[in-house]
């Protein structure tokens, strides 16, 4: 009994055909596509073997050979390699489903759970990537999201276990749906998560541009001041930008302090019609002085006093020191105490915020409707509504060169494009 439940476990495992003998069968099928005129997409490819030969493009598009190729023909050795690995460690990708036929897909055994635990993949990978390419939206998230695997110019890649998800060399694309990026919130102090019955060590990030009021906070990507107001449960933001300023002659340092006064008196206007609260004034203990930047490093409102608190991230044990009578005694017991737990990441960081003139620049490289070079955020925006819904997307070149900066530009327009048929799609169903 217990061999015939050994092996009734072990028997969806049994039904993975092998890596061998599925590349005739997708030979075939890439052949049987390019024959029939088809287009090809990253969204729908011949086949499993096309997206490690190639970037973006059918590998078959720009060859002139008189008889078709199958793209698994066309894989190097490097490149088979890691098709081969990529279909072992994953043989039930949604990649291999989506080409498979129907008989093929009957004898796949069904999962018990469709729905991954919730902050992981869907196999228990460890792997993260927080960027996205820009046909992805039609494909399972866990498809290119994570799992240790990563798209280049020259096919897919897997990732080193020392490598982050997110270091992906060549062009960085960062998508997003319906409002711009909270600068106030993306800029802020960054709360480290714990673990249960571990306390929280906060690290100062901040803009060096600060108005010095509550609620009032700069936005590096649009240049403005925002006024943030809390109206029947929602946030809302008010925009005082420079450019109006900027129009009258006066210099960038001369709009932006323009702003601020205009941002301040809103704010005290909104005080006076109720609003908003009065900023809070409390009796501040001269002992407290500013918030720290050293990490671990903070003021104790209970004792009135300094203190330093940070957690080693090798055991999670939590180091809890005495109280100090300065700011700078906290801060330097602090930097002791981060280098004997090996924490590097010590010092805060103030992020300086540029002048217009020294922020690049480009005019469009094409015709393509709905894509601008974002001043602000230094890439190439590109929007689109679809279904009442309005799409951005950011493609971010690795630097400013010529070449980075086109690859970016093309990456923003075939995202562009794809958008515009599922519009298009959408207006006809």
């Amino acid at each position: 009994t217990s061999k015939r439940r050994r092996m009734s476990q072990k028997g969806p495992d049994l039904l993975v055909p092998s890596f061998e003998s599925q590349l005739p069968v997708w030979a075939e099928k890439c052949l049987a596509f390019q024959i029939s005129g088809k287009t090809w997409l990253p969204t729908k490819p011949c086949c499993p073997a096309s997206l490690f030969v190639g970037l973006g493009r059918a590998p078959w598009q720009e060859s002139e050979e008189v008889h078709p190729k199958p793209c698994a023909q066309r894989l190097g050795k490097a490149q088979l390699r890691e098709f081969r690995a990529f279909f072992r460690e994953q043989p039930h990708h949604a990649l291999f489903k989506s080409i498979a036929g129907p008989q093929e897909k009957a004898s796949r055994p069904k999962p018990l759970s469709s729905k991954p635990p919730l902050g992981r993949p869907a196999d228990g990978s460890r792997w993260e990537c927080y960027k996205m390419w820009p046909w992805m939206r039609d494909l399972p998230t866990r498809l290119w999201m994570g799992n240790g695997w990563i798209m280049e110019e020259d096919g897919m890649r897997k990732l080193e276990p020392s490598e982050p998800g997110g270091a992906m060399p060549g062009v960085q694309i960062f998508e997003s749906v319906g409002t711009a990026v909270d600068e106030s919130r993306q800029d802020g102090p960054e709360v480290h998560a714990a673990e249960p019955g571990q306390a929280t060590t906060t690290r100062f990030r901040g803009l060096e541009r600060q108005s010095g009021v509550p609620g009032i906070s700069w936005n590096r990507q649009m240049a403005c001041w925002r006024v943030s107001v809390q109206e029947a449960g929602k946030q809302k933001r008010i925009q005082f930008f420079i450019a109006p300023f900027l129009k009258k002659g006066l210099s960038e340092d001369e709009a932006v302090e323009a702003a601020l006064r205009e941002a301040k008196a809103h704010r005290e206007e909104l005080v006076r019609k109720g609003v908003l609260q009065p900023p809070k004034t409390k009796a501040v203990n001269p002992e407290q002085g500013k918030p720290s930047t050293v990490r671990g490093a903070y003021f104790d409102k209970d004792a009135q006093k300094w203190r330093v608190k940070l957690v080693d991230p090798t055991t999670k044990k939590r180091h809890q020191t005495c109280f100090f009578a300065t700011q700078e005694e906290a801060e330097s017991k602090a930097r002791e105490l981060a280098k004997e737990l090996g924490i590097k990441e010590v010092e805060g960081k103030v992020i300086p915020v540029k002048h217009l003139s020294e922020l690049k620049h480009f005019e469009p490289l094409g015709p393509q409707p709905g894509v601008w070079w974002s001043l602000g955020e230094q890439c190439w925006h590109a929007r689109c509504t679809v279904a009442g819904k309005h799409r951005h997307l950011r493609c971010r070149p690795k630097d400013f060169s010529e070449k980075e900066v086109e690859k970016a530009w093309k990456q923003a327009v075939a995202w562009r494009k794809q958008q515009e048929k599922e519009r298009d799609h959408a207006k006809k169903s």
